[in-house]
């Protein structure tokens, strides 16, 4: 099953939020640190409730250290470009990477991707969260 990459996520209840989500779609959770947070269970506990043991959440020191131990594809997110997501064939244990809050993926990480996909919106932005849900709900085949 396709899941989440969140590359130095900023936001502690965004990140409770998509493991919530994660939950919801039985879907493990990687992070790639640093966050801009301190990680810690029992705060994270408030955002995430009950759902965090229900969780494989897995940490990379970097993005070259997952793109190493991950073995599939790297579809990356990008605001006005990429392939619109409802057009894009997603498969089994395609890692979906979110990026910052504040400034999404680095440059130089576009280049180390298999693919990349953007949410069309009219508006900016979307919360973190919310994109993520959108896209892992795709990913996963399953009617929003």
């Amino acid at each position: 099953m396709s899941f989440l990459v969140l590359f130095e996520p900023e936001i502690p209840f965004n990140v409770g939020s998509l493991i919530r989500i994660s939950a919801c779609f039985s879907s493990k959770l990687a992070i790639i640190r640093p966050t801009g947070f301190v990680w810690d269970v029992s705060r994270m506990k408030r955002s995430a409730m009950d759902y965090l043991e229900q969780v494989d959440i897995v940490f990379y020191n970097s993005f070259d250290q997952f793109k190493t131990a991950h073995d599939g594809r790297i579809i990356g997110t990008a605001i006005g470009s990429g392939t619109a997501y409802q057009e894009f064939a997603f498969q089994p244990n395609d890692a979906i990477l979110l990026g910052k809050e504040s400034t999404g993926l680095p440059a130089d990480i576009y280049s180390k991707l298999d693919n990349t996909v953007t949410i069309e919106i009219k508006a900016r932005s979307l919360n973190l969260s919310t994109a993520g849900a959108i896209l892992l709900a795709h990913a996963s085949n399953v009617a929003i």
